[in-house]
């Protein structure tokens, strides 16, 4: 707790004067490579736990996932905010009456998927490319073909634009597919066919 005068916030965050035993174990986890003391890491061990269950249930009963979020396919450092009102604020002011948030790593829930079971992973990809392969260009003339005022054409509109906007939600959010290996001998797929729609435009 911080009530001083010299802080504008409530709390700080402070280093360990020790090693952690979670600080230990976690720099020995071959996630993180070539990290070394003093390196700053976010890591989420109860996303791992989610990811290795969805792995499983997939390689045992069959199917495929999608997992949408906002984040980046590496290992991050320093992405903890908070919003209050629809406006960021930081993370340290008045705990308890802001929604805290971080960005995924798809890179680790990869990982994750891929050792617990027989599960192929692919992406992630932004979800401006994920939702332009799959058509929501066609499906937006659909709508405003069918459209019977001005607002409603300006409100589709602004959706497509809001969803596809490298400037708004088009490039942070990505979108990770997973599913189980489908190929038999005699039967293999190539690498093209083997990808779930959305993803067929991956190199």
């Amino acid at each position: 707790m911080d009530d001083t005068d010299e802080n504008e916030y409530n709390f700080r965050l402070v280093r360990s004067p020790v090693d952690t035993i979670a600080g230990k174990f976690y720099m020995k986890d071959d996630k993180y490579p070539g990290y070394k003391e003093g390196d700053r890491i976010e890591i989420s061990p109860d996303s791992w736990g989610v990811a290795e269950n969805m792995a499983k249930l997939v390689a045992r009963h069959g199917g495929a996932g999608l997992v949408i979020d906002y984040g980046q396919d590496h290992v991050q450092g320093d992405t903890l905010r908070a919003i209050r009102k629809h406006k960021f604020v930081h993370p340290m002011t008045e705990p308890g009456s802001a929604d805290l948030s971080v960005d995924v790593d798809f890179a680790s829930l990869k990982q994750t998927m891929t050792k617990a079971s027989d599960i192929a992973t692919n992406g992630p990809v932004t979800q401006s490319e994920f939702l332009q392969s799959l058509g929501i260009q066609v499906r937006m003339e659909m709508l405003l073909k069918n459209a019977t005022s001005r607002p409603a054409r300006n409100n589709i509109i602004e959706g497509f634009k809001r969803l596809l906007d490298p400037s708004a939600m088009g490039r942070i959010y990505k979108v990770l597919a997973f599913s189980k290996e489908q190929t038999t001998p005699g039967n293999e797929k190539s690498k093209e066919e083997a990808r779930p729609v959305g993803f067929h435009h991956l190199d």
